[in-house]
């Protein structure tokens, strides 16, 4: 663990005299028990208790050079310490008759850490029990092992894979959480691993901006490693969202069930992001959207899913005059017609490939 020092003006909460001191040390077992980070349990002592807090792992660091330091060490050589955080301590623990309450405050912080290194090493054992039913690699016996730790042998799981900024993958997460017997989580690779236990649906969800989300229809545990393949690979064909609540459109492509990506799925499994953007009509594709901007690439999609432009406009809810005119500049650029059908195609094809070489720009 890294040494960390924390420390707080004094507050109108400080213990300033010996009688706040129980209090303030009830309220800091209420923070152990509730699971709170190291850290933030650290910046919450220094807020209570008026002084600098800190912990140094056996790794070498050491407490501030200051007299008035002390500190208490734990059997694994974590060492944990208080000094002032001003000229002098708080009331209750200055001067040689504070040794008691200082040996209390040294005493609560070695529990805390502890807490947190079982915490720490309970949450390390989850990841890695989850890590270990979606790996395709292991045998069917060690996959079942880790189902029986996480309480889910037999059970029926929805696979999802996430994709966008933490605190909104959290708001995600507490969503599933209402709808779910359990929730397990963990991130590969900036990409969320979700896996829903006896989840209703996953539609109707509320998908924050920026998110993008795509998942495996609900079915046995067993099958876990190929329903977080398609999911993953699913995530790739996936659009951020761009409003907050449902419903979301099909064509907004925010929520996608990787049954409907079908063979596509195999295009984002084995092309890496280099060797799409060898591709001369991807090329052209990416310096349309460069010049253009993204609404230039919902523009074609339309006119390549639709049999006319005018079906497009409506798509797209444009004038069909304005379709046409981007669809001839995209013309001008790509090097090929877009409204003849093997023209349709070959602009879906490179369309799906863009989509997924621009993915591995965001994860």
């Amino acid at each position: 663990m890294l040494a960390t020092d924390r420390s707080a003006p004094l507050t109108g909460d400080d213990v300033d005299r010996a009688a706040d001191l129980d209090r303030a040390l009830d309220t800091l077992d209420e923070l152990i028990e509730s699971g709170l980070d190291l850290p933030a349990l650290l910046d919450r002592c220094a807020e209570m208790f008026g002084c600098r807090v800190g912990v140094d792992s056996a790794e070498g660091t050491s407490p501030p050079a200051d007299t008035a330091v002390h500190d208490r060490l734990l059997p694994d050589g974590t060492r944990v310490w208080m000094a002032p955080a001003g000229s002098a301590y708080p009331a209750a623990f200055d001067g040689d008759a504070a040794a008691t309450r200082r040996l209390r405050l040294l005493r609560r912080l070695g529990i805390a850490v502890r807490a947190s290194a079982q915490h720490d090493d309970r949450t390390r054992a989850r990841t890695n029990d989850l890590r270990a039913i979606v790996d395709p690699r292991l045998s069917d016996q060690d996959r079942r092992s880790a189902q029986r730790r996480l309480g889910l042998a037999g059970a029926t799981v929805t696979v999802l894979a996430l994709a966008g900024p933490d605190d909104d993958i959290e708001t995600m997460l507490g969503q599933l959480r209402t709808r779910s017997a359990a929730v397990h989580h963990l991130t590969d690779d900036r990409v969320h691993l979700v896996l829903a236990k006896e989840l209703r649906t996953p539609r109707g969800l509320d998908i924050p901006e920026g998110v993008r989300c795509a998942y495996s229809p609900a079915g046995p545990i067993d099958l876990a490693p190929a329903a977080w393949r398609r999911a993953r690979s699913a995530l790739r064909f996936a659009m951020p969202s761009n409003h907050s609540s449902g419903p979301y459109l099909l064509e907004e492509a925010v929520m996608l069930d990787s049954a409907r990506v079908g063979p596509y799925g195999i295009l984002a499994e084995q092309l890496t992001a280099d060797q799409i953007a060898r591709v001369e009509d991807v090329q052209r594709l990416d310096k349309l959207y460069q010049d253009a901007g993204p609404e230039m690439l919902h523009t074609l999609l339309a006119v390549a899913a639709t049999e006319s432009l005018r079906q497009a406009a409506r798509v797209v809810h444009m004038h069909h005059n304005s379709v046409t005119y981007r669809v001839q500049r995209a013309e001008k650029v790509l090097g090929f017609s877009c409204t003849q059908p093997y023209g349709r195609a070959r602009l879906m094809f490179v369309l799906t490939l863009h989509r997924i070489m621009d993915s591995w720009r965001q994860f």
